[in-house]
């Protein structure tokens, strides 16, 4: 069997993934050609996929499918994995023969080091398979390109692994010309993120891998136009893809740093020395609500913090000739002592007490360091 396509509908196409196309560039030169360029590469991604005939796939041997080593999603199984592991029974998968399932992937994985990951994802594909049942029966084909005598799957590494777990000797496929490395990362990331929940190590992979191809000084807007994301989500991923910080990027790809919002808000919040000392606790197995708790706990946000006035620049300024009149303005009461004793312990315990004083001199408050001193000094 060739072909199952209907030849009275063969003029139908799929509708292209992106078809918000970006009508509309940045207001500054610096960033208006990086839209303009998102622009041209929306308009030939969804010229490419505008080929794809769902009503006109292939059935291809199974054997000739290969994987995608590159693809984003990064299963723990492989094709091997499933060539000779369990294959899905005839009778239905009802949960009694689920666990049965399961006890023969705990036999087949027993030596494995990632046992755990891989039943996960072999049951995961296994419960999919038991949803197709047969290759006649898949209502989405899968895509793929030629490339050395094998088809390579561009979309649906998860349908192909599932007619392997059936046993199926072909499946249903869409042929299309093999896209440069650019719209191919797209079209993955696309075609992933609206088949499952990708992970944030999958997700981080998969934007930081197009960031490159574009280079680091894409707008937020074109990221979004491109992967489909609100301008919102795409400048939190964007923040978190682009940092460069060792032991964040380790504690994503091991697994530690899971939430999206937890990772942005860990780069948005913190300077370098603090996102590397909280990755570093993560690796260590220390779960991030109580890292988070113990910085609040130790943060400079304090309900005994009480402020008298704060004195503007344009104040200071004026007042910069007379010093006595400034040191007037400084009101510490004993609330404010206990506060401020409490901060310069903690400065201490982070060895940071010099970078305190530098601080306070940078911002032209040595008066205000110089009176802490001299506080600190009359209340112990």
């Amino acid at each position: 069997m060739s072909s199952i396509a209907k030849p009275e509908k063969e003029s139908k196409k799929r509708k292209p993934l992106l078809a918000r196309a970006p009508n509309k560039v940045e207001s500054s030169s610096s960033t208006a050609g990086n839209a303009k360029g998102a622009a041209e590469f929306v308009e030939s991604l969804n010229a490419q996929l505008s080929k794809i005939n769902f009503l006109n796939a292939k059935y291809l041997p199974i054997s000739s499918i290969a994987l995608d080593p590159n693809n984003p999603r990064e299963l723990a199984i492989d094709i091997k994995d499933i060539v000779a592991g369990p294959k899905l029974p005839e009778k239905p998968f009802d949960d009694e023969v689920q666990d049965e399932f399961k006890e023969q992937l705990k036999q087949f994985f027993e030596r494995d080091e990632n046992k755990k990951q891989k039943i996960q994802d072999y049951f995961s594909i296994a419960l999919l398979a038991s949803t197709i049942r047969a290759p006649e029966k898949l209502m989405q084909p899968i895509c793929v390109y030629e490339k050395s005598s094998k088809y390579i799957v561009l979309a649906g590494e998860r349908r192909t692994l599932a007619h392997y777990v059936m046993n199926a000797q072909y499946i249903a496929a869409n042929i299309i010309d093999e896209p440069d490395a650019k719209e191919k990362a797209v079209m993955q990331y696309i075609e992933n993120s609206a088949r499952e929940d990708l992970s944030l190590k999958d997700k981080f992979n998969a934007i930081r891998k197009i960031i490159q191809y574009y280079g680091t000084t894409i707008s937020v807007r074109s990221l979004a136009n491109i992967l489909k994301l609100s301008k919102s989500q795409a400048q939190k991923y964007a923040k978190i893809c682009k940092e460069e910080n060792i032991l964040f990027i380790k504690a994503i790809e091991t697994g530690v740093l899971t939430s999206p919002e937890d990772a942005y808000n860990l780069i948005k919040n913190n300077d370098a020395d603090t996102i590397s000392n909280i990755c570093n606790l993560l690796l260590k197995g220390k779960g991030i609500e109580e890292i988070f708790k113990e910085i609040n706990t130790n943060s400079f946000q304090s309900k005994e913090l009480i402020v008298k006035r704060i004195v503007g620049s344009n104040e200071m300024a004026a007042q910069k000739n007379n010093s006595a009149k400034k040191d007037e303005q400084i009101v510490f009461k004993g609330e404010d002592i206990h506060l401020l004793r409490k901060l310069i312990h903690i400065a201490i315990q982070a060895g940071k007490i010099k970078q305190f004083q530098e601080g306070a001199e940078k911002l032209g408050m040595t008066h205000i360091w110089e009176k802490i001193k001299e506080q600190m000094k009359k209340a112990s």
